[in-house]
């Protein structure tokens, strides 16, 4: 979580599927155009449209973009409002080594930011990885074909929708303070 809040509170949040989740107007790309998730969960796919198609006429191909990046996704959902962020983490969708071991140490070892970096307005802003298994029955449960909805979203003009299911959940903070002297 990148807030100050002890608590985060998602119970009842709509769940909104967004694509791959990147607004990028140089490759005239929005997945979030025409729909508000403002206070809402987004779902996204990993990677960008290009990288995860292989096509080099979207995007750049295989060669993958800063749309495809964590930070970027994350920080792009929470600028159109977005309550919180979760990313499938489908290994299909890469080209890069690290597999879902990595993804699991990553997030148990917590995060360290700047003071600075921690939006004391925001109630809340929660990141996340799905693992692949989880995705598909989270989207089928919604009525959803993960590989349908993986193709589709990689195809000019793919429309990002709610799921027909809430979130249900709290997050616990354990936030700690220190001093560092490096610079």
């Amino acid at each position: 979580t990148a807030t100050l809040a002890e608590e985060v509170d998602l119970n009842g949040k709509e769940v909104v599927f967004v694509g791959y989740g990147a607004t990028a107007p140089e490759f005239y790309w929005d997945d979030y155009a025409d729909i508000d998730v403002t206070g809402k969960v987004v779902v996204m796919l990993r990677n960008d449209p290009g990288g995860a198609s292989g096509d080099d006429k979207i995007f750049k191909g295989s060669k993958g973009t800063t749309h495809g990046h964590r930070t970027t996704k994350f920080n792009n959902a929470f600028k159109h409002g977005a309550l919180a962020a979760i990313t499938i983490f489908d290994p299909a969708l890469t080209t890069s080594k690290y597999g879902w071991d990595k993804i699991i140490k990553y997030f148990k070892r917590g995060d360290i930011d700047l003071a600075k970096s921690f939006d004391k307005d925001t109630s809340a802003s929660m990141t996340a990885y799905l693992g692949i298994d989880a995705a598909r029955r989270l989207l089928g449960f919604a009525g959803h074909d993960y590989d349908s909805l993986m193709v589709a979203a990689y195809i000019r003009g793919f429309k990002s929708f709610t799921l027909p299911i809430t979130f249900e959940g709290n997050i616990i903070s354990n936030r700690k303070d220190f001093t560092s002297y490096n610079v």
